[in-house]
């Protein structure tokens, strides 16, 4: 039962990281929801599988994917983010400063208004 419920969390954490993929318009908002929520999600549901399971061959495959997803989403989404950032992915609004734009090359892209 309570491996049910953790489940059930992960997956509305999953669901939550979805919509804020799809609702921000920044690049780096939706990486962040993304890599945020889905990972605690994902946490979640691989603890209700193991409290679930009971044979040790299934209970280590899913200890194992979790940990490979907790030490991999992160790092990831965060050099998916750097390179968003160094290519001009990000979505300046009129009241942005970017220090640091100018020393890393950035390029400045204003993205089309009919996307959004």
């Amino acid at each position: 039962m309570i491996g049910e419920l953790l489940m059930l969390l992960g997956s509305g954490f999953v669901l939550l990281a979805a919509l804020g993929v799809v609702r921000f318009h920044d690049a780096l908002a939706r990486m962040h929801a993304l890599a945020k929520a889905s990972t605690l999600g994902a946490v979640l549901i691989f603890g209700g599988a193991v409290l679930e399971l009971h044979d040790i061959e299934d209970i280590t495959s899913v200890v194992l994917a979790g940990v490979l997803h907790v030490m991999v989403s992160p790092p990831a989404s965060n050099m998916m983010s750097r390179a968003a950032y160094l290519a001009g992915a990000m979505v300046h609004g009129p009241d942005t400063i970017d220090e640091g734009a100018h020393t890393l090359g950035v390029v400045d892209h204003t993205p089309d208004e009919d996307l959004y």
